[in-house]
């Protein structure tokens, strides 16, 4: 009993030599069954091996190969025997090599470690299934190079992260229990494919340049994957003589990657179960040609995102669906072949393609000449780096959309709705914007939901059907642009309720501001109505401002505690009220009222305004405003007394004095309490008369006008105007017509002939047009003005009021 539990560890000296010569070995001595031999740090051929059982061996940083004695006869090295340990370990970077006239065999009991590599070469064996509790674990390699392992599953193991290379022609895959992240890869084979096909492999590759077999290759692909199906290489890839024959139903857990080689369907109707991605660089993707009305069908079914990326090869008479619940992400390529593309219900389909989704034709990114089905039952994602269209395939009600485009916010961003889309579930906004139409409409169906980050929004018109309370994602494109929604709740009635953010001055939605509002914004306001359905529903209405509501020249509404949502009928404005607030610095969220407003289509625009007058700029005190034509136009010229705050200065001209058109803007020079003046050119006036005014915009949003000039173009007869006739507010406008250059002055007496105001006008052109301010001792009454020049004097009766 002493004797068997005793052993020794004996080690290799180095270098090549035979096994039974006693100094190469440390102790000295010819290994015996009680000995456990270890090879460290060396190299070398070891020959004479003898037909010998002992108890361990251990490889570190060696490569050992071993060959029998030189008779022909196959020695025997059963290792493991009596052992309590690891019999055999290889570790990581050391090889052992089964070479001539060797075998070895894992005791039973006795286990086998291979972190490095283990090589079998031609016709040697490596046996791991002596008994039941025998096993091998392989986490390195093992090179099968023309030999034979020969296992049973349980006594094999193929960790995470191991391979197994079969370098031989026909021969037998070993059974074993293979894990998902272990690789089976076929390097040898010629014309006959091995056995042990039928294994529930981790990863399979296929990379056999010599290949010359196809049809009576046998069975060489496995029906089931845990990992990745790889096909490398298969001989001469354009001998059609020269392929892989699929089974009749293969299920892939990981990725089916093509690179060359010709990959056919077995049958009329093959299957492929793909979990993973399918990556096709090279190589054709066909059915059986010998069989008629033949089809290979490769289902998307994985539960985590899969890519499909086709680069180069051909693929023929495919059938591509993508099953419920799968995800395929097709990048910025196209699809493209003799192939039919299936997105069924349940399915996803994400594409990067600038031109989205087509029915027919090659545009978009499926452009397989066979049937494009688009499930509405399904869910569609868009996430390009570049303008994307979702494209005329997307169908006209969809499951799920999803907007993830990454090309930024600017006007030439974002995605562009191709079609009138209704939303059934949910649409995800996730990156960039969905640019819509008036004729592309997104409708959120009753039911729906919406999830939305700060720099994802709809840039265009969104309806949402039902009466449950919603946030329109609404927003603008643009430098500074982002979400700025509007969100309505507590409806009481089913409506579909169109909402739209629009980027611009309030006022284009009436000029009339109602007390006790004071200003409003001039940077957006917002369309809110019932498109259909109910047509007057009440619902409360919820206004956000944040970073993005700001706009330049002009700012927004100044104080928060006085802010109140307002609202206008096209004409003017008045107040929708201020249930209540929460604005932090300007950011946040005005709630209308808590009874509710009635949404209806005669006052459908929204905005901010505000009550309070303490941020009021000074008014604005026009001075020296006139007008004159100078050659074949029109000169108009002001002056503000009393500049701050302004945001902007529009000229503007009619032809009425009603409707005016704007043909000029400045911004403020100075703003800082003090005079500034400016000048515009009409070098296109009307022939006739032209009436002219400014308008001032304080940064506030309040508009002043100055008075409206006069100036006719056509020939008129000399002489001069005072109006208006009464006057009023002590402002008096002269034109002088057809008069010619020089100094003129007027003169306002009363009626006891007392001189009470003075004027000296510069006139520059053939007609001139002024705005005086009267002082304070011109009273009500009856007056004369006379104007003179050189050569040149006339008087007007005056009524001032």
């Amino acid at each position: 009993m002493t004797a068997i539990a005793w052993s020794q560890t004996r080690s290799w000296n180095g270098g090549s030599g035979a096994w039974n010569d006693e100094t190469k070995w440390s102790p000295a001595g010819v290994p015996v069954q009680s000995d456990i031999l270890e090879f460290n740090g060396v190299a070398g051929t070891i020959s004479n091996v003898p037909t010998l059982a002992f108890r361990g061996i251990t490889i570190i940083g060696a490569a050992i190969i071993l060959n029998g004695g030189g008779s022909g006869v196959t020695k025997t090295l059963t290792i493991g025997n009596l052992n309590i340990d690891t019999a055999i370990r290889i570790n990581t970077g050391a090889s052992l090599t089964i070479g001539n006239n060797l075998s070895i065999v894992l005791a039973n009991n006795s286990r086998a470690v291979i972190d490095g590599t283990l090589i079998v070469t031609t016709d040697r064996n490596y046996y791991t299934n002596a008994g039941e509790t025998t096993k091998t674990i392989v986490n390195g390699t093992i090179l099968n190079n023309g030999g034979n392992i020969v296992s049973a599953a349980p006594m094999l193991e193929f960790a995470n992260g191991s391979l197994y290379r079969h370098m031989r022609d026909k021969g037998t895959i070993p059974a074993a229990a293979w894990d998902k992240n272990s690789t089976c890869s076929l390097e040898g084979i010629i014309a006959n494919a091995p056995d042990g096909i039928n294994q529930v492999f981790g990863n399979y590759k296929w990379d056999c340049p010599h290949q010359t077999g196809g049809d009576f290759l046998g069975n060489s692909i496995p029906a089931e994957v845990k990992g990745d199906l790889v096909i490398n290489k298969m001989g001469n890839g354009t001998n059609p003589a020269v392929y892989l024959k699929s089974p009749a139903n293969i299920k892939i857990g990981g990725a089916f990657l093509l690179n060359a080689g010709i990959y056919i369907a077995s049958g009329i109707n093959t299957t492929m179960n793909l979990a993973g991605d399918l990556i096709i660089t090279g190589g054709s993707l066909k059915t059986n040609t010998g069989i008629g009305n033949g089809t290979l069908n490769i289902n998307f079914n994985g539960t985590t995102k899969q890519l499909f990326s086709k680069t180069g090869g051909i693929i023929s008479n495919i059938k591509f669906s993508i099953l419920n619940n799968a995800i395929v992400d097709l990048g910025e390529s196209a699809v493209d072949g003799d192939a039919d593309f299936i997105v069924t219900d349940g399915g996803k389909l994400i594409t990067g393609h600038p031109e989205g989704i087509s029915l027919t034709g090659l545009t978009g990114a499926i452009q397989v000449n066979g049937a494009r089905t688009f499930s509405s039952k399904a869910d569609y994602s868009f996430n390009g780096s570049v303008q994307q269209a979702t494209g005329t395939g997307l169908p006209g009600t969809v499951r799920r959309l999803c907007i993830d485009n990454q090309a930024g916010l600017s006007e030439g961003a974002g995605v562009i709705l191709s079609k009138a889309t209704i939303i059934s579930k949910e649409i995800v906004l996730a990156n960039g914007f969905l640019k819509t139409s008036p004729d592309n409409m997104l409708t959120i169906a009753e039911g729906g939901e919406i999830t939305t980050g700060d720099n994802s929004f709809i840039a265009g018109p969104l309806r949402k059907a039902g009466n449950t309370a919603f946030t329109f994602p609404t927003g603008w494109a643009g430098a500074g642009g982002g979400r700025v929604p509007i969100s309505i709740s507590s409806m009481n009635e089913v409506a579909t309720i169109q909402a739209e953010y629009k980027r611009a001055p309030a006022t284009n939605k009436g000029s009339t501001i109602n007390a006790p509002l004071h200003h409003i914004s001039y940077c957006e306001y917002w369309e809110l109505f019932p498109a259909s359905g109910n047509l007057s529903p009440t619902a409360i209405v919820t206004m956000y401002r944040n970073i993005h509501s700001n706009c330049n020249p002009v700012s927004y509404i100044h104080d928060f505690s006085s802010v109140r949502v307002a609202r206008s009928n096209g004409i003017e404005w008045t107040q929708a009220g201020n249930a209540y607030d929460s604005l932090d610095a300007g950011n946040g969220w005005v709630v209308s009222d808590s009874a509710g407003l009635k949404i209806n289509t005669s006052e459908k625009y929204f905005t901010l305004g505000n009550i309070s007058t303490a941020n009021d700029p000074l008014p604005v005190m026009f001075d020296n405003v006139f007008a004159y034509r100078k050659n074949d136009g029109v000169i108009i010229a002001w002056s503000n007394l009393t500049e701050r705050d302004i945001a902007i200065y529009y000229v503007e001209r009619s032809v009425n004095g009603k409707d005016y058109t704007l043909i000029g803007q400045y911004l403020p020079k100075s703003n800082r309490d003090d005079k500034s003046s400016y000048s515009h050119f009409d070098t296109d006036p009307v022939p006739g008369i032209n009436f002219y005014r400014i308008k001032a915009i304080e940064k506030n949003t309040k508009i002043i006008f100055s008075k409206i000039l006069r100036v006719e173009i056509d020939k008129q007869k000399p002489g001069f105007n005072l109006y208006p006739n009464p006057v009023t507010n002590r402002q008096l406008i002269i034109a002088l017509n057809e008069i010619k250059e020089g100094k003129y002055t007027l003169r306002i007496f009363n009626t006891m002939g007392q001189e009470l105001y003075q004027n000296v006008i510069i006139n520059k052109g053939s007609s001139v047009t002024q705005i005086l301010q009267l002082p304070s001792s011109v009273r009500p009454g009856f007056y004369n003005g006379i104007i003179t020049g050189k050569d040149y004097r006339e008087k007007k009766a005056l009524i001032v009021q």
